[in-house]
């Protein structure tokens, strides 16, 4: 794995989850074996049929409210280490199509059974946040594939709905009784507006509640952002306590 060094796009707007397996704990030690006969081919073979294809890239986001620092390895590679609820990892590239994603607790012994094995389905030449997500004993992954290109003279923003008990979402603007897309947890779904000064707020689809007002700021035509709305961490004392039912959340600026 290494660095990407090129740049890709994805074409899709509203995004799902892509196909993917999951793997119980009494079964990991069978998926590990094969992950550690099958990495190295995947590696170099894979990179050899891909030809002039760039390899897909990817970095990865702690969204599991109810668990600690984290340690996620892909095939044998760790590549985020302590990593913190709401945070991403570094950029990562990889020459296959399918990830081989491990979770940890920070620290674990990777020959440990992990807290969660999963394949992840991903196309070559593009780009993904790999969300580890829900709560631990409901642990998955929800990839989210980068935007395309905004239309001409237009920005796009996205909602990723990350927050599990939480219901539907939706984005709107400040003082504007429509909203401008809706969302679902694990999904991701996009608009496109023309540039200026915006103040944007994320709500419950059903009751109206107001869970998060963005501070107001400038939109340039061709930019494309994500607001990635989380619930609060339950981490600590907070784990005793019933769900807030509160919002957190990131706005990424789309490389």
């Amino acid at each position: 794995m290494e660095q990407p060094s090129g740049q890709s796009i994805i074409r899709v707007v509203v995004y799902h989850v892509h196909e993917m397996q999951t793997y119980t704990r009494r079964a990991w030690l069978r998926w590990f074996g094969g992950v550690a006969a099958g990495s190295l081919a995947a590696a170099v073979g894979m990179r050899i049929a891909c030809g002039g294809t760039q390899p897909s890239s990817f970095r990865v986001l702690h969204a599991v409210p109810d668990a600690g620092e984290l340690d996620v390895y892909v095939a044998r590679t760790r590549i985020a280490a302590g990593l913190r609820y709401t945070q991403f990892s570094r950029w990562w590239s990889y020459p296959a199509a399918s990830l081989p994603v491990r979770v940890f607790n920070k620290g674990s012994d990777p020959n440990t059974p992990p807290l969660l094995a999963t394949n992840v389905s991903v196309d070559l030449d593009k780009r993904y946040v790999i969300a580890i997500a829900n709560y631990l004993a409901k642990l998955e992954v929800v990839p989210f594939a980068s935007l395309p290109p905004a239309p001409r003279g237009q920005f796009s923003i996205r909602l990723a709905h990350l927050a599990p008990s939480i219901g539907r979402l939706e984005l709107r603007l400040l003082n504007n009784p429509t909203g401008l897309v809706e969302a679902n947890f694990r999904e991701g779904v996009a608009t496109s507006l023309l540039p200026g000064s915006y103040t944007f707020q994320v709500r419950d689809a059903t009751t109206a509640t107001t869970y998060v007002t963005l501070p107001r700021r400038r939109f340039r035509a061709g930019q494309r952002y994500t607001v990635y709305a989380f619930e609060q961490s339950r981490v600590g004392a907070r784990a005793l306590e019933p769900a807030a039912g509160g919002l957190s959340y990131e706005l990424v600026l789309e490389p």
